[in-house]
């Protein structure tokens, strides 16, 4: 099959390009000579990140897909994504695709996690109308293997039942070879984007990585933190993200020997720490290449971007604003070679630091050609150089109250990906979808 990024349809803001070299060449998603799903039309695709995908294009080429519909917001119950991730599990591929859009609020039952036990689950978020999927008050966990989530919102805030141990998302230890992409993770008590310990492939690639809420109801608040990674990780890739108002772990990784690669994202007015991690030596090994570091508001600029934390780094192309930011470094342990870059990905490939904020700016987050007004207002900010840390999603609006909107999918019984990539043309590119 062939992924056409146009479909006959429009440019919102033209044609996604990345860098080659010297040159820029135009990118959208499409399938490798390998067979592998490439993914997105814009930013990274799914084939240059440590996360294969080949399981997805081998089910649809043997018509071996299961669509479940997401027919409610509901929490639970009949309709509801909760069960359509429930029905997975006895599939032995599924896409889950949604009728509706708005707000799921996980917030009416007893716990404020959404759980995703099922391998082989791509949650298209895409396929819902305008604003797309935001879930509140909860987060989700995956604990299956070959899972994606694609275009959707989660915001948790304050007003969940455990503050202490609330996430957006959190990729478990019990999981494998799993996928974020155009996401955004955002207003969480405890940790944004969590990785836990015992896995391996994991990625997150083009999301927007906002807001952790610092004087929160946690015990043991200030504790907003973006990113964190727990020990015996191998094969990671965070690439092509903003990550932006974090007090702390912007990202961090207190373990050695974890293996990851933090490419081309844009860290934005962290607080108290950038990067932090262990002192012990060898620390994790990290690929850190065509990233910008700016300080803002909220920036405690005494404090250096690896805060004497132990490390062995392959670093290149670093941009930092202000140019004089110290690095403290004195514990890293410098090579020359990248250590874990994923395979499908050349060092070529990776865009300028320098164009780092052109490039992601029109292309991150969840539709991008139509953004949802909490992901909108966090790109705005940025761009401008404005925004700041919060303590409580009520700093910046509260929840949102999106009303509930609605249409009919008529999914296919063969060729699926075909008929999905129309949405993800349309959320990502304006393109006009005409088989809805």
């Amino acid at each position: 099959m062939k992924f056409n990024t146009q479909k006959g349809g429009v440019w919102s803001q033209g044609t996604p390009k990345i860098r080659k070299g010297d040159q820029w060449i135009s990118i959208g998603g499409t399938t490798t000579d390998s067979g592998t799903v490439s993914g997105s039309g814009m930013g990274y695709s799914w084939d240059q990140t440590h996360t294969d995908t080949s399981w997805l294009s081998e089910a649809d080429s043997s018509n071996d897909i299961t669509v479940e519909t997401v027919t409610n917001l509901e929490p639970s119950g009949p309709g509801s994504l909760e069960e359509a991730l429930e029905n997975a599990e006895d599939n032995d591929t599924t896409i889950v695709a949604f009728e509706v859009g708005g707000v799921i609020d996980h917030g009416p039952i007893s716990s404020n996690w959404m759980r995703s036990y099922a391998d082989n689950v791509y949650v298209a978020g895409q396929t819902a109308p305008y604003p797309g999927i935001t879930l509140i008050r909860g987060g989700v966990r995956v604990h299956g293997d070959n899972s994606i989530f694609h275009h959707m919102s989660f915001l948790p805030g304050d007003d969940v039942s455990d503050p202490n141990s609330q996430r957006a998302f959190t990729f478990d230890e019990d999981g494998n070879n799993n996928l974020v992409d155009h996401c955004t993770f955002a207003w969480a008590p405890d940790t944004n984007l969590r990785f836990r310990k015992d896995h391996s492939n994991h990625s997150a690639i083009n999301c927007i990585i906002s807001e952790a809420l610092n004087m929160s109801s946690h015990d043991e608040a200030p504790h907003g933190y973006s990113i964190h990674m727990s020990e015996n990780i191998s094969e990671l890739a965070i690439m092509g993200n903003l990550v932006s108002h974090g007090w702390k772990r912007n990202p961090v990784c207190n373990h050695d020997g974890v293996e990851f690669c933090f490419i081309n994202n844009y860290v934005y007015n962290w607080g108290d720490r950038h990067y932090h991690g262990t002192s012990s030596s060898p620390g994790p090994y990290i690929d850190w290449i065509g990233n910008v570091s700016e300080h803002g508001v909220n920036t405690d600029k005494s404090i250096g971007t690896f805060d004497h934390r132990a490390a062995t780094v392959y670093y290149n192309d670093q941009l930092l604003i202000p140019s004089d930011q110290s690095l403290s470094d004195s514990n890293l342990n410098y090579v020359n070679e990248p250590q874990n870059l994923p395979p499908g990905l050349e060092v070529d490939d990776i865009v300028s630091s320098t164009d780092l904020k052109d490039f992601l700016s029109p292309q991150i987050g969840p539709r991008p050609a139509n953004r949802d007004p909490v992901s909108d207002r966090i790109i705005t900010e940025w761009v401008n150089g404005e925004g700041q840390i919060i303590d409580n999603e009520n700093d910046v609006g509260g929840y949102p109250n999106y009303n509930l909107t609605s249409r009919s999918l008529n999914p296919p019984s063969t060729n699926v990906l075909d008929w999905l990539q129309r949405y993800t043309d349309e959320v990502e590119l304006g393109a006009v979808n005409p088989l809805h």
